[in-house]
């Protein structure tokens, strides 16, 4: 008589999945077979199908953005049996995270528990394995400087000059994750001639997390328009000095003139109308 299994569970790709078994004998069979009766048999779970140990593991290289979604790389095994629906999943073996919770910009290492996940993974073991090399990368994201557009006039020097920094992953900001000093310049001067000109940040470290660049809009965020370019700034005239001199005979009067505050000169029919202000202190 031949035993099969009783009540047999086949896996996705059609084999007899692990686990204890009953057999059932019930039918005669050779050349003497019909000298005899038999009523038949079952056994107890005396049949057993043990898992079958995962070999070959490995994890995919990938990687990321600061403060994007760490996906780790997909897990493959070398000896998963024929079409066995059989899966693991990786993680970062130490991973190092930043104040706002996000995956430190860097290089790390992955590993995968021994937890199986799939139709068929009660018919695998697997001990779990590490990657020895750095096979997931966090690449440092970019804040970008964004000079707000603005408008001077030439003959003027440009101030006030304004712009926002973007970029940041959620949690984080100028505060936490980045130092110096902000500051906001241009190129263009008073001398310079009509035209775009950019609106430049400064000043910002970020770290490893971060590049900091100048957004593409900031190169022509500032627009300098013909104008009336004002006198240049002087220093006040505190005193005024002359020298007379007599016709023909070499006399010459040395005058100067001491101001109570500074000289503020008129120009009427013109001429220069000195300010009423003026004390002669010495001849």
């Amino acid at each position: 008589a031949t035993a099969s299994i009783t009540s047999p569970v086949n896996s996705s790709s059609g084999h007899l999945k692990a686990g204890s078994y009953t057999q059932t004998a019930s039918t005669l069979s050779g050349t003497d077979a019909g000298n005899y009766s038999f009523a038949g048999v079952s056994s107890g779970a005396n049949y057993t199908v043990n898992q079958l140990a995962l070999s070959g593991a490995s994890v995919a290289a990938t990687g990321s953005v600061y403060g994007a979604t760490v996906t780790p790389g997909a897990v493959s095994f070398g000896n998963v049996v024929g079409t066995d629906v059989v899966a693991a999943t990786a993680s970062i073996t130490s991973p190092v995270n930043s104040s706002s919770g996000h995956l430190d910009a860097g290089s790390y290492t992955q590993r995968v528990a021994g937890t199986l996940a799939g139709a068929d993974a009660g018919n695998y073991s697997f001990g779990g394995t590490s990657t020895l090399t750095a096979s997931y990368t966090v690449a440092p994201a970019t804040l970008s400087y964004i000079g707000t557009p603005s408008t001077a006039f030439t003959g003027t020097t440009p101030t006030g000059l304004t712009g926002t920094v973007n970029g940041f992953a959620s949690g984080d900001s100028l505060a936490n994750a980045t130092t110096g000093t902000l500051a906001w310049n241009t190129p263009a001067t008073m001398d310079s001639a009509p035209g775009s000109y950019a609106i430049d940040g400064s000043g910002l470290s970020a770290g490893n997390n971060y590049g900091v660049i100048q957004a593409t809009t900031s190169a022509v965020a500032l627009t300098l328009k013909p104008g009336i370019a004002p006198p240049r700034p002087q220093a006040p005239v505190t005193a005024v000095e002359s020298t007379l001199s007599g016709p023909g005979n070499g006399v010459q009067v040395n005058t100067r003139m001491e101001l109570q505050s500074a000289l503020a000169l008129q120009v009427v029919n013109g001429g220069i109308r000195l300010p009423d202000n003026l004390v002669i202190v010495s001849e």
